[in-house]
């Protein structure tokens, strides 16, 4: 769709909502007031929040989250996975294997770099309650959200997959019976971006209600790639979302949702940042690699590489919850089915044809989780308990070209993943203030893998199948004081386990290692507070913790039959110490000040990798701090005026090690500032139009997202490569509520 097509569809849909608005006036507040049920601290209300799978104010909950509305998603200029560490402390994204359709977590330490289906990942990624365990394609979710919330430490009680760092809930706006609604927007930036988002809630009867969702992107690169000419970093998505909410009576709730997206593009570009003259070959000259790193430092947005990094994807599921009141029991069920699919192009950032490398993916799950909760004992005990199960069928391969030679699969992984647990959770109130938290859940995991590759003359270098059965139980406990209604103490424990595995990068027999789970205890104080000072109202949350990680999973690279391989063990024992804090203050009604601290200590206590006999590396791909400090200002107006308000942002991430291992040249991820800011005139008129301009990296910091460590990779190696962050990005937004 080109850009007529698309300002067009804008203004028909504009003309559209203008119709419906005579009958919407009246229910807009209502849309509204239900808006800020759900957002932050931006507002007086109280902030409800899902993390322990029930509704809750965020001040009862003994666990450390982040939570943002849609609208303060949209205010903080957030479009995307990636970008979720811009409002939340003590997170990190990174791009796997430098592919920015693939998104990895790190929270509080908790790593996983490979985005094979032979492992499994340190953070969830949840959306409507169901997990999506491989990330490809996910990054696009951020349309005609309720909220998304954060929640940092081990979950290995109440989420449906065990995971050692966290859990990102991810919650889309659902219908609403006996209202039309929903609201239209259009962008226009620089790269030539164009953007169509809109939502429509239409009731189909007095108990059935339909909400359409939709995002269109066209953006045009903003690197440029001097061997092919071509553009770098291009966006061409379209996603959809449908949801049907079926409530027959004040008992029954059943909604389903059935959500797509399709996208391609080029992928950023690779700049060398370090150059090895210890690798010097006819085909991969020092020279050469030195004069690409010199032409970078005097233009480090304009790239020199074989491939332009082509990359596609496409994510498709369908969720349906079910809930039923059984006179003050909830049973609840949360089905859900979903296929992703990837297909991206890497290089080594050079010219010549030294190493070409191309991941195809492709997963099917399905997962169902029942869960019944309730209160008990005058009310006393709150409690949750359930079954949950998930299976998968994933396949990845690797298709690698060493010196312009035929494309060779290696590696490639088929993996059938299985999970089912028990689990229980409780909260008794021994009196008003003092609460008791217990819950439990064993898990058993099963996983069948099937891996081949291919050596450097097309020979099998590997044909393997194996299983294995992994079995653990896992814990919280929390002991909670509340003085008043507004304050929370709590201090708690959690076990958390990420299931064993196998080497889905091996290209030999002996790489094609199995790892046992890995193991982190967490303990956790913290303190949470909302209310007034005066006319200052305020929130704060505050909470450090010590994990100790036993049997560590561990990616490194190396070089196996002339071919980059990845090694996977059981590396070391570790621990990790941490600390983070959240404020939010508005000393008036037209002044908000928030913003985050958080610092990390991730320290290897044993270290086990053959390559590097007795050494104890730095922890790598975890930054120790990261701050944001935001503000916003409502200008003085008259009311039939409309609203104008000013945001802006800082967030800063500290330096983090590419590596488990000392780092060649090249091989620190640089720490990095970004500066964005917003101006909102809504409500123009007295109208429901909203007209914003907006800009994010507006000092156009040269910062890279991730490196890529083959600085020390013979024969074609050679170079430390930063994949490229955005530049400074800005545009205008139009929208239109109904």
């Amino acid at each position: 769709m080109n850009l007529k097509s698309m300002l067009i569809c804008s203004a028909a849909a504009l003309a559209t909502a203008s119709f419906l608005s005579t009958d919407a006036q009246a229910q807009e507040q209502t849309e509204q007031s239900a808006a800020q049920q759900n957002s932050s601290a931006s507002d007086g209300r109280d902030i409800i929040v899902t993390a322990r799978r029930r509704d809750e104010s965020i001040v009862n909950v003994p666990v450390s989250v982040t939570v943002a509305s849609g609208e303060q998603l949209r205010s903080a200029n957030i479009t995307n996975m990636a970008e979720i560490g811009r409002i939340a402390p003590a997170v990190r994204t990174y791009p796997v294997q430098g592919r920015s359709t693939t998104t990895s977590f790190v929270i509080r330490g908790q790593v996983e770099t490979s985005g094979l289906p032979t492992t499994d990942p340190a953070v969830g990624i949840y959306f409507a309650d169901a997990v999506q365990t491989r990330p490809q394609g996910s990054g696009k979710l951020f349309y005609d959200l309720a909220s998304i919330q954060v929640v940092s430490g081990p979950q290995g009680t109440l989420f449906g997959r065990n995971h050692t760092g966290g859990a990102v809930l991810i919650q889309p706006e659902l219908p609403r019976l006996g209202e039309v609604g929903g609201y239209v927007q259009g962008i226009y930036g620089n790269y030539d971006r164009r953007e169509v988002q809109g939502a429509l809630n239409v009731p189909l009867g007095e108990k059935i209600a339909l909400r359409l969702a939709g995002n269109l992107t066209r953006r045009d690169g903003w690197l440029r790639n001097l061997h092919t000419g071509n553009l770098l970093g291009t966006d061409h998505t379209d996603s959809f979302r449908a949801s049907l909410l079926l409530e027959p009576s004040d008992a029954f709730r059943n909604v389903t949702i059935v959500d797509g997206y399709k996208g391609h593009g080029q992928d950023g570009g690779l700049a060398i940042i370090a150059a090895n003259p210890g690798i010097d070959t006819a085909q991969n000259p020092y020279a050469a690699r030195l004069f690409e790193y010199n032409q970078q430092l005097l233009n480090p947005r304009r790239v020199s590489q074989f491939t332009d990094r082509p990359t596609k994807s496409s994510n498709y599921g369908v969720t349906n919850t079910s809930t039923i009141d059984l006179d003050g029991t909830t049973v609840k069920n949360i089905f859900s089915y979903r296929e992703v699919k990837s297909d991206d192009t890497a290089d080594s950032g050079m010219p010549s044809n030294l190493l070409i490398s191309g991941v195809v993916t492709s997963a099917r799950q399905f997962t169902d989780e029942l869960q019944v909760s309730g209160k008990t004992f005058d009310d006393k005990l709150d409690y949750i308990a359930g079954a949950y199960f998930f299976w998968e069928d994933a396949l990845s391969t690797t298709y690698n070209s060493v010196f312009a030679s035929p494309f060779l699969i290696n590696p490639r992984s088929r993996a059938k993943n299985e999970s089912k647990s028990l689990f229980a959770q409780s909260d008794y109130h021994v009196t008003d203030q003092f609460s008791l938290t217990a819950g439990a859940r064993y898990t058993i995991d099963n996983r069948w893998v099937q891996q081949f590759s291919q050596s450097q003359t097309g020979a099998v270098a590997l044909n393997q199948i194996a299983s294995k059965t992994f079995r653990k139980p896992t814990w919280t406990l929390s002991v909670n004081y509340k003085p008043n209604p507004d304050t929370l103490f709590y201090v708690t424990n959690r076990r958390g386990y990420r299931s064993g595995g196998f080497n889905g990068g091996a290209t030999s027999v002996a790489t094609f290692t199995e790892v046992k789970p890995e193991i982190v205890t967490d303990y956790e104080i913290g303190f949470k507070a909302q209310g007034r000072l005066g006319d200052v109202r305020y929130r704060t949350s505050m909470s450090a913790f010590h994990s100790d990680y036993e049997d560590v999973q561990r990616n490194v690279l190396a070089v196996v039959n002339g071919l980059s391989a990845r090694t996977l063990f059981n590396a070391a024992k570790a621990r990790i110490n941490g600390a983070q804090a959240e404020l939010f203050v508005s000393p008036a009604r037209a002044i908000e000040l928030n913003g985050f601290v958080s610092y990390t200590d991730a320290k290897y206590k044993e270290f086990n990798d053959l390559t590097q006999p007795g050494v104890i590396p730095p922890y790598a791909l975890v930054p120790k701090w990261s701050y944001r400090i935001s503000g916003r200002v409502i200008l003085p107006a008259p009311e039939n005026v409309g609203e104008v308000s000013l945001q802006a942002d800082y967030v800063y991430t500290s330096s983090a090690i590419r590596q488990d291992r000392i780092p060649f040249p090249g091989e620190v991820i640089p720490g990095y500032g970004l500066l964005s800011g917003r101006v909102t005139f809504d409500r123009i008129g007295g109208s429901n139009f909203r007209l914003a301009v907006f800009g994010t990296n507006l000092t156009n910091k040269t910062y890279y997202t991730v490196v890529q460590a083959f600085y020390n990779l013979a024969p074609f190696g050679g170079t430390s490569g930063g994949l490229l962050g955005e530049p400074r990005t800005y545009g205008v937004e139009l929208g239109y509520r109904f």
